[in-house]
């Protein structure tokens, strides 16, 4: 039995080391970017680490050996990646065309027998492992018929299905699920964007939520990928307090760049291990796979930002608009402006902080519009059926949030004191000190107005 996993550890020992040195050969001719030559290779890798990783389980005296060979070998992949980037980056600034490589073409020496036969890819469910047909992570150009000579589809893929356990979610949805409460429905849904080797992850849940990172890094070494850009939504902690967290554990912490928008209300929240860069209005993030635009849409924070995939117009809306029930904010008159803002964009689908993916966006985004303006007349019910009696927060609260659970009254009355201040400024109220010092409204009415 030794004998025999000796003779097998030899033998992938010495395919790897024979990939291992045409791994920067390789990375330096394999800049087509064809989907299928990348699945192939990466599919042969793949293979071979799952071999190696055999090895391990069987014979315990083989375990360190293994080891060695497969943190080479990631070495190495990461260091394919980097001179890749760097020959691309290098045509480009020399303006010459990307030369082209066919698999019957590849350099001396690579492992051809370990490549399979180009095949439809399909998509792992990483809840179920079973393959199904390419879905949400996979989106097909409406306009591409398939005939030579036209744009290839479109492949983003936005990955990450949640950690087994976490419920109220179907089974593809592709997001990380961070730490459960009553204000973040099933959690904070953190996004890795792109289909590349480097990819974008938006938010990163709160600190020091194990099983989260636990999951974050088994899907990275999984998908043979790192994080070249960490985009924080808005300064919640359930959004940016696990940024450290993930900094520790990623491969190339110094390279990965942290961006967030700027407050005007506060100052930043602290981050250890990256200095924040600054986010602008308008700025597009390009990877493999996706174009990233960033717009700003405060009311929920000053700071708040959201994510148009340009390539099939799908929107990330963070904590603007939730996959069930609705958002607080700080500002109401920004919020609905934001809301109008979102609206205007048409998304095709939208991937909210929290909760589930949105497929009828317009219908969602009215029905938010439609519900404020509601409450808004709710609230002003209100005063008009008794003009000459004063209320504050929480009396209201008590009168229209007769239906949402007592342990959310708080958040209630935060959102409508921001309908009592937009009413104030429009002279529809006054604003005014009760008996016991506190503040409270009453009704304007036609004498008290003038």
């Amino acid at each position: 039995m030794f004998n025999a996993l000796k003779d097998q550890a030899v033998e992938i020992d010495t395919k790897l080391r024979t990939l291992r040195k045409q791994c920067t050969t390789f990375a330096i001719g394999y800049v087509e970017k064809d989907e299928s030559k990348q699945h192939s290779v990466r599919s042969a890798v793949t293979a071979a680490r799952n071999e190696l990783r055999d090895c391990t389980v069987d014979c315990d005296s083989l375990a360190e050996q293994t080891q060695a060979l497969f943190t080479l070998l990631t070495l190495a992949d990461k260091a394919a990646d980097e001179i890749y980037d760097s020959v691309i980056k290098l045509y480009h600034e020399q303006g010459v065309k990307v030369p082209p490589i066919e698999l019957d073409n590849i350099p001396v020496g690579f492992p051809v027998e370990l490549l399979p036969q180009p095949e439809e890819p399909s998509v792992v469910n990483n809840c179920t492992g079973e393959e199904e047909s390419a879905g949400p992570a996979v989106e097909e150009d409406p306009h591409n018929s398939g005939s030579e000579g036209e744009a290839e589809e479109f492949v983003s893929e936005i990955f990450i299905t949640r950690p087994p356990g976490d419920e109220g979610l179907a089974p593809e949805t592709p997001m990380i699920k961070s730490r459960k409460s009553p204000m973040t429905l099933q959690g904070t849904n953190t996004y890795l964007i792109g289909s590349g080797p480097r990819r974008i992850l938006l938010d990163t849940g709160d600190a020091n939520v194990k099983d989260y990172i636990d999951h974050l890094k088994t899907v990275l070494m999984d998908e043979r990928v790192l994080i070249n850009d960490i985009i924080i939504s808005h300064w919640h902690h359930d959004h940016v307090g696990g940024v450290d967290d993930i900094l520790d554990v990623i491969d190339n912490k110094d390279t990965c760049n942290v961006w967030k928008f700027p407050r005007t209300d506060a100052p930043e929240p602290e981050v250890r291990n990256a200095t924040l860069k600054e986010l602008k209005n308008g700025q597009i993030f390009t990877t493999e796979g996706a174009t990233l635009k960033v717009v700003h849409t405060p009311g929920h924070t000053t700071d708040h930002v959201v994510l148009v995939l340009q390539e099939d117009n799908s929107l990330f809306s963070a904590d603007c608009i939730l996959g069930e029930g609705t958002t607080v904010f700080e500002d109401l008159y920004l919020y609905m402006k934001s809301l109008e803002t979102i609206r205007n964009a048409k998304p095709s689908v939208i991937y909210p902080g929290h909760g589930n993916i949105i497929h009828d966006p317009t219908e969602r985004i009215t029905e938010y519009i439609n519900h404020r303006n509601h409450r808004e007349k709710q609230i002003f019910a209100v005063f008009e059926l008794h003009p000459d009696k004063q209320y504050n927060e929480m009396d209201i609260v008590r009168t229209v949030y007769k239906e949402t659970p007592e342990q959310l009254w708080a958040a209630a009355a935060y959102n409508v004191n921001h309908h009592l201040k937009k009413l104030t400024t429009e002279g529809k109220l006054l604003e005014c000190v009760d008996s016991e010092g506190g503040n409270s409204w009453k009704f304007v009415t036609a004498s008290s107005s003038l």
